[in-house]
């Protein structure tokens, strides 16, 4: 992997992004797509949408999440059990 990759994919697992509260992991995300994507947008739902050659043949998508399961941890019991 590439050193700006791995630079970039430590940020963005850096970002706290509980389902809701996923503005700044997405922001990171449709920054660095601007740096090589042809077309970069979001649309009215919060999803960032980059084109990669957008007249090029077969058309491909990869697609994906970016929240992730936010939860307050408030008891941890003897056998290691979370409340």
């Amino acid at each position: 992997m590439r050193e700006t990759s791995l630079k970039f994919l430590e940020e963005l697992l850096g970002q706290m992004s509980p389902s809701g509260f996923e503005a700044d992991a997405a922001n990171r995300w449709k920054a660095e797509a601007e740096s090589f994507a042809d077309e970069v947008k979001r649309d009215v739902h919060g999803n960032t949408i980059a084109v990669v050659n957008p007249k090029g043949k077969p058309r491909v998508m990869l697609a994906g999440h970016i929240d992730e399961i936010g939860f307050m941890v408030k008891y941890i019991d003897e056998k290691g059990f979370i409340s």
